[in-house]
């Protein structure tokens, strides 16, 4: 008896050995596939418009061409940052320790604020100052900087109240943490694949494709997890579970 069920235990582990080796292999396939489009499109776009902006005819248009070389930077900074977050997610281990929930909220919307899409965004903090849980900081914070990033990005400019709201509630020992928005939704058909990697919604998306599957996969060392609530012109919800404790 003790024979098999060593047998079966060693089963199993290697069962899910070869699982995390399948989708291990599956992710790096997609990675360098992905990346290396990803990383080299900026650096080809920022090295054409060098040459157009060396025959510039005056300083305005010259200015212009900086400009759009500003924005390709930009973007690979995004998805530079998003590989080194995905990176830090697998390889560092979970420290626990009590997060002030509004401290940190407060934190990540100070730092995002100044951005110009972020200019007529009201942003609304439903949480007490007395809100803790315990969880590691930094893949929190990870988690609620790509969500804020998201609301901001994709916020609708045709709407007068345009709105960000982040409220929690508690129900037992499982922590639920909520990002709401009025931006431009997402369609039903794309809600259970927005959390893949490199998955982008439309040839015009601006983020790298990351963002959202670094979140499902942060949440996942956190023993928590994500769901989506959006229509196209209604806005989004994304509500985070965790173990209070």
């Amino acid at each position: 008896y003790l024979l098999i069920t060593l047998n079966h235990h060693n089963d199993m582990e290697l069962v899910q050995s070869n699982n995390k080796l399948t989708k291990a292999n599956s992710e790096l396939d997609r990675f360098v596939y992905s990346a290396s489009h990803d990383l080299r499109a900026p650096l080809a776009s920022v090295l054409g418009l060098i040459n157009i902006a060396m025959q510039a005819k005056s300083l305005d248009e010259a200015n212009q061409y900086l400009g759009m070389m500003k924005q390709r930077i930009n973007t690979l900074d995004h998805f530079i940052k998003d590989i080194t977050d995905y990176s830090r997610n697998n390889r560092l281990e979970v420290k626990r320790e009590k997060v002030n929930l509004a401290e940190i909220t407060t934190e990540i919307w100070e730092s995002l604020k100044y951005v110009p899409e972020a200019a007529n965004i009201n942003f609304k903090l439903d949480i007490p100052e007395t809100a803790f849980v315990n969880t590691d900081r930094n893949r929190l914070r990870i988690v609620m900087s790509n969500l804020l990033s998201n609301a901001i990005r994709y916020h609708d400019l045709q709407k007068q109240d345009q709105f960000i709201r982040v409220k929690h509630h508690v129900n037992g020992k499982i922590f639920y943490l909520k990002v709401e928005d009025n931006g431009q939704g997402i369609a039903h058909d794309h809600h259970t694949k927005v959390f893949d990697m490199f998955y982008r919604g439309h040839e015009t998306s601006k983020g790298s494709g990351l963002g959202l599957y670094i979140v499902k996969e942060t949440l996942l060392k956190l023993s928590g997890s994500i769901q989506l609530e959006s229509a196209p012109g209604q806005g989004t919800t994304f509500t985070v579970k965790l173990p209070k404790a």
